[in-house]
């Protein structure tokens, strides 16, 4: 058998959520242990360590999402991660998918400025002041904030990250349509079932942003290329 057709125990977090529920549909072929509050299991409160054991890799997909959470939600995201850290140590899982955010970057200023989103983009908070006048840019910090202590928790006891930095997932498979750069910063579900099957065979670090092919190159898509030898295929332009 190919290493890439061996059967996996894979943890998923937040395995009914909008993401979740398209990330498993690239892992029909795998054992999965499915961790969401629907599903009774709670990342903040309950403890984890035994479903850790003996998996093979987790997808950490659960947060609170973006773009309208304050302080509080941030930092549960932090907590999230950390939780799902700590039983991986104590499970012993060796590699960690997790899923981030293009909103690890200053993208609203970036997209005005006409400034293509690369591997060398620094990260910065995206601190727009959104349109409902909630918190300004705390998802955005939370989720570097897990990108480091995944890093850090990386160095300290020998854990492989990947760090998927998502464009926008909708239920509906199709854009969103509230902000100028919705139609760049799609990613659809095909693309994104193709970059899981791929990365849960990549056992090396690394941070790639993940969005579809779209008519607008606000993101360059050659690191995606590189490391995970997939270009995605589909474009917002075909729902304008």
């Amino acid at each position: 058998m190919r290493k890439w057709e061996r059967r996996m125990k894979i943890l998923i977090t937040d395995s009914e959520g909008t993401v979740g529920q398209v990330v498993k549909k690239a892992l029909l072929e795998h054992e999965l242990i499915l961790i969401d509050k629907k599903l009774g299991i709670d990342i903040l409160k309950d403890d984890l360590s035994g479903y850790f054991k003996g998996a093979n890799l987790a997808i950490h997909l659960a947060a609170n999402p973006q773009p309208y959470i304050d302080f509080e939600k941030a930092e549960e995201n932090v907590l999230m991660m950390w939780n799902v850290l700590n039983a991986s140590v104590s499970g012993e899982v060796k590699r960690i998918i997790f899923s981030s955010s293009i909103h690890v970057y200053d993208f609203d200023n970036l997209y005005r400025e006409g400034k293509k989103i690369t591997k060398d983009t620094p990260l910065k908070p995206n601190v727009k002041e959104w349109k409902d006048g909630t918190g300004r840019g705390m998802y955005s910090i939370s989720k570097i904030m897990c990108e480091n202590l995944l890093k850090n928790y990386s160095e300290g006891f020998g854990i492989k990250y990947l760090n998927l930095r998502l464009g926008g997932v909708s239920s509906e498979d199709k854009p969103y349509t509230n902000y100028p750069f919705d139609f760049s910063t799609w990613l659809s579900h095909e693309d994104l079932i193709e970059i899981v099957k791929r990365a849960i065979n990549f056992e090396e670090n690394a941070d790639i942003v993940c969005v579809s092919d779209n008519s607008e190159k606000f993101i360059d898509l050659s690191h995606l290329e590189k490391v995970l030898g997939y270009l995605p295929k589909s474009n917002s332009e075909d729902y304008m």
